[in-house]
């Protein structure tokens, strides 16, 4: 049981390494683990070490790779009768398309990890699988389901006091609010999950917050005020290495602000977006709060 004990020790490498934001060390841990693993013949460490990395793959931005992997896990799964890896495998498979922008086949997948979540009464997972169901509905602009889906998960976090995620809730739920045209709650909701990720030094968060009240200093008005936003959120993401929010890649494109672009010229918004590039932790902050 040498190769399963080390399959173990790199497994647990390998996601903390995910944690600390070190991918390639991470991914370099899990082939590690799924190279004994296949010699060993051991199905559960094999699969387990090809959710890693599909995890990190999808964190790469290589889909191919990442749903490959769990394609591979999941009849290793099937065949040892594991509904809770079996689970798992279908919420990674799900999240991998949706970043594709693949969303029908993300729902398929997505469902079928929360029909099984519900039975094994694993709430917190439950409540990621609709998250994820939350973001590819705002994705599709059906903002009535993804609130929908968004307070469904809301109510299982506040239950289970888990603060950060309850944090990150509310903000999508602003998001949600903020593409029916509600701006006013939209913008309290953001500040509020904007103050706790940065008490939380939770980067994810703060980005997130940062580009989302972009979006609103442009629908304001604030058009000088929303480039330089964006410009703070790139630097959070290079300082932090999110390259994207999770959930959200097949949104990363030129065309969040294609708009205020046009509107401000070229040389105006190259200008104002070095400016925010240049603000610090607190500064970025404080400058967002002011909305």
């Amino acid at each position: 049981h040498i190769s399963e004990a080390r399959a173990k020790v790199l497994w647990g490498a390998g996601w903390l390494g995910m944690v600390k934001g070190n991918l390639d060390q991470s991914r370099g841990y899990f082939e590690e683990g799924a190279a004994i693993s296949r010699k060993a013949g051991n199905k559960r460490y094999l699969g387990l070490s090809l959710h890693g990395i599909g995890a990190v793959a999808r964190g790469q931005g290589d889909f191919e790779s990442s749903r490959a992997a769990f394609d591979e896990s999941l009849p290793l799964f099937q065949d040892l009768g594991n509904t809770e890896d079996i689970a798992w495998t279908f919420e990674h498979l799900g999240a991998t398309a949706m970043e594709q922008g693949d969303f029908d086949q993300a729902i398929l997948y997505l469902s079928q990890a929360l029909k099984l979540f519900q039975e094994l009464q694993q709430n917190w997972a439950c409540a990621e699988a609709l998250t994820f169901l939350g973001h590819v509905a705002l994705q599709q602009r059906d903002y009535a389901l993804a609130q929908k889906r968004y307070e469904a998960a809301l109510a299982i976090y506040q239950e289970l006091e888990d603060k950060p995620n309850v944090a990150t809730m509310n903000s999508y739920v602003g998001a949600t609010l903020f593409g029916r045209g509600d701006y006013e709650r939209a913008i309290d909701l953001y500040k509020e999950s904007l103050l706790l990720a940065r008490d939380l030094k939770d980067y994810w968060g703060l980005t997130w917050g940062v580009e989302r009240l972009a979006e609103v200093a442009e629908k304001l008005g604030q058009l000088d005020r929303a480039a330089r936003l964006w410009g703070a959120a790139d630097s959070l993401r290079h300082i932090s290495g999110v390259s994207w929010h999770p959930g959200f890649h097949s949104c990363y494109t030129e065309e969040r602000f294609a708009s205020l672009k046009a509107k401000l010229g070229e040389t105006r918004w190259a200008q104002l977006w070095a400016e925010g590039r240049d603000m610090g932790l607190n500064e970025i902050g404080a400058y967002a709060l002011e909305i």
